[in-house]
């Protein structure tokens, strides 16, 4: 399956080709892509327009925009920022409208032309077709986010900050900072932590600072975590990790 998904997206001109050398490169600032299994000592992933962060590991079908600190079993389109810290299972996919149901039928032998040719169409006819774009507003996931494995999200999603997903949820509708959610469409099970750590949490921003400035300060106590990390960023003892992310194809350049 990946040589042939490697095959199209060479020949549409939407593939990044890496080396074992350049793959070998990426590991020194922290950047991992798991190509277990694959043949050969070229590799080629899909061009994607959003950016990630080093300190991320990536799937071998591609690379996800994934913040510092966050990994990907899977590799998923129409996902625009995921956050730092996050934790994202295999099998992720992103529910697209692509067909039209205010209309007579939601064929798409009445809208596209390939279908309309391959299934016995008129050439000359082509001109009564009304085309329909499906919208593709792409998902956006927060910080600290813990995704289980397959799981469906619809398009324009917002997952907030500190979200557990789990496994086998559809996701319908924006998911609040910390809940937890889940079943099929998705509903609040219940929140991680109360309102005011909640509300505490999301005022310090943890995820701003480098791990190495966050693993002394009792990660496993939230109420003393949060109380350790105010009065290090008050005293000055550790400051943002600034955000500096580059697509695929801008790293590449780098590698060269």
């Amino acid at each position: 399956m990946q040589e042939r998904i490697s095959e199209k997206v060479v020949k549409t001109g939407m593939g990044i080709e890496l080396d074992a050398k350049q793959i070998k490169r990426l590991r020194g600032v922290g950047i991992r892509i798991d190509v277990s299994g694959l043949t050969g000592s070229t590799y080629v992933f899909p061009n994607m327009p959003y950016g990630f962060e080093c300190w991320s590991n990536h799937n071998r079908r591609g690379f996800m925009p994934l913040g510092a600190y966050s990994y990907a079993h899977g590799f998923c389109h129409d996902v625009s920022r995921i956050g730092r810290y996050c934790s994202i299972g295999a099998g992720l996919s992103v529910m697209v409208n692509t067909h039209p149901i205010d209309r007579v039928s939601s064929s798409p032998v009445f809208y596209g032309p390939r279908k309309f040719l391959q299934w016995g169409g008129a050439r000359e006819n082509l001109n009564h077709q009304v085309p329909f774009q499906a919208e593709r507003d792409p998902v956006t996931i927060g910080n600290d986010v813990w995704i289980g494995d397959d799981v469906l999200i619809r398009q324009g999603v917002t997952v907030g900050d500190g979200a557990v997903l789990a496994a086998r949820s559809v996701i319908t509708k924006d998911v609040p900072d910390y809940a937890v959610v889940g079943g099929t469409p998705a509903q609040i099970l219940k929140y991680r932590f109360p309102e005011k750590m909640i509300a505490r949490m999301k005022v310090l921003a943890w995820w701003q600072y480098a791990v190495d400035d966050l693993i002394d300060l009792s990660p496993d106590q939230p109420d003393v975590f949060v109380d350790k990390v105010q009065d290090a960023v008050q005293s000055g003892k550790i400051s943002p990790m600034p955000e500096d992310r580059m697509t695929l194809l801008e790293l590449k350049r780098q590698l060269r």
